[in-house]
């Protein structure tokens, strides 16, 4: 007798432990044999398929769905979903007619549920028409709902225009709801004055009754209140007041021959030795460096300087120049000579001497808002810090990520494989990464396969993916007659 009821002990447990591992609410049901292997099942379950823990367990189909038939295996495995605006009152439903509870927004006509159009309803479960009330932003105008336009209500059931108010980001004006000014809002709705759009939009800020931009800053949060909560933007920090871009460091570009800036002037080099460079391209970057860092003249002050080009001749003589370039075309006479009382022009033959302009060297960028210093400034992808600019990586190169600080952390870009130094386009071919560093990983681009030495066009037919190798991969656009 103990025997027995331990064995109807570990039955019981089985089939809890079966009900238990039915989906959420899909109780298990009794099998047609009496086990829980089951063939087949009831109508109003369906059979779990292989593919769940412990298959062949019958479950209840859940509310909202049905099943009228046994569930033999090679059959249906699955329940039939009610139509949207309907479900059924419990699980382990049989028939398409236990779809008779109309969902929020129906109501039962008849035998099928129908919809209360702009209206809607308490609950599940409603029987007339009677039932319908008027949804959120609607009102009861006679026999349906209207709508409050602009406005909205705040809750259902509204059965009166003055119901309505105004939606968030709108004001009372008059009868009418009013569009709150360009980059500013409401807090809430049912505003009734234009001081009421008190909240500004993001990179705005409130300025005694209107928003004020935080120009090339932002904020962090819409809302704010003072210029004090403007916080520089991605790629720029904070230089006294102001938000400066990070074009990291400055480096120099050729100024037409014959341009000349009307200006003053600092002397760095008298270019007889004190120029040490050993080339021209040497002495060049001796005389960027000396006006670009601000080094010690020889004649000159840089109280109130500001370098914005400098000056050098061939034996490295090198003045710094705080004016922009002038076209040639834009001071009187054609030659250097006809000018030479232009200031700026004072001295420089113009075939010895050439002109260049200090501009932002690479761009750089910051790892998130709100920098307050150009030390947060860090170069951009496909660039790298050089000294104190930001230099671009070669032909075909690029970086990881933000930030690189060598030339080192180069690598070669998309399409392009490394090949020594330098990176090498794979011609018709891609990569599937940046980094490639072999021939070997180009790769056939969709729409060619691999040859003996190239990739070769489809023609009128392509790939399915990247890297196909063989003719056999292509499938063609148009169906082949044969």
């Amino acid at each position: 007798m103990r025997a027995l009821s331990l064995g109807l002990l570990l039955l019981l447990l089985t089939v809890h432990t079966a009900e238990a591992e039915c989906p959420s609410g899909n109780p298990s049901t009794s099998c047609d044999h009496g086990n829980v292997d089951c063939d087949s099942c009831f109508a109003g379950a369906w059979l779990k398929p292989e593919s769940f823990p412990n298959p062949d367990d019958c479950c209840k189909c859940p509310a909202g769905k049905y099943q009228p038939n046994n569930n033999n295996r090679g059959g249906s495995s699955s329940c039939t979903s009610c139509p949207s605006d309907s479900m059924t009152a419990s699980t382990g439903s049989t028939s398409a007619g236990q779809c008779n509870i109309c969902n929020v927004g129906y109501f039962l006509d008849g035998s099928s549920c129908a919809s209360c159009g702009s209206g809607t309803t308490e609950s599940i479960g409603s029987t007339s028409a009677a039932q319908c009330i008027c949804d959120v932003g609607y009102f009861l105008d006679g026999s349906s709902c209207a709508s409050c336009g602009s406005g909205t209500t705040e809750s259902t059931g509204s059965t009166s225009a003055g119901q309505c108010i105004c939606n968030v980001g709108y004001f009372l004006d008059g009868s009418s709801c009013a569009s709150c000014p360009a980059n500013s809002g409401t807090s809430s709705t049912g505003s009734t004055s234009v001081a009421q759009c008190n909240v500004c939009d993001a990179n705005f800020y409130l300025d005694g009754s209107s928003c004020a931009s935080c120009g090339s800053g932002t904020t962090e949060s819409i809302g704010s209140t003072s210029a004090a909560q403007c916080i520089c933007n991605v790629g720029y920090f904070l230089d006294g007041s102001s938000c400066i871009s990070c074009g990291i460091g400055t480096t120099f570009a050729f100024a037409h021959d014959g341009e000349c800036r009307a200006g003053t002037e600092i002397n760095m080099y008298e270019g007889n030795g004190d120029n040490t460079g050993s080339t021209y391209e040497a002495k060049l970057q001796n005389c960027f460096e000396a006006c670009r860092d601000k080094k010690t003249p020889l004649t000159g002050s840089w109280t109130g300087f500001d370098a914005k080009g400098f000056v050098m001749s061939n034996t490295g003589r090198c003045h710094c120049e705080d004016a922009e370039s002038t076209s040639p075309e834009q001071m009187s006479g054609d030659t250097c000579a006809d000018r030479s009382a232009e200031p700026g022009c004072r001295r420089y033959n113009c075939d010895s001497f050439k002109r260049y302009d200090l501009v932002p060297a690479g761009s750089g960028t910051t790892e998130s808002t709100g920098s307050t210093s150009a030390d947060q400034c860090i170069c951009n992808v496909g660039s790298f810090l050089d000294g104190l600019s930001c230099a671009s990586c070669g032909s075909g190169e690029t970086t990881a990520s933000t930030g690189s600080t060598s030339a080192d952390q180069c690598i070669c870009n998309v399409g392009y494989f490394l090949d020594g130094s330098s990176c090498v386009s794979c011609g018709s071919g891609t990569t599937e990464s940046t980094g490639s560093t072999s021939v070997d990983q180009c790769v056939c681009n969709v729409g060619f396969y691999a040859g003996e030495s190239s990739c070769v066009s489809c023609g009128s037919g392509t790939t399915a993916a990247v890297g196909s190798l063989l003719l056999e991969q292509v499938r063609h656009a148009q169906p082949l007659n044969y």
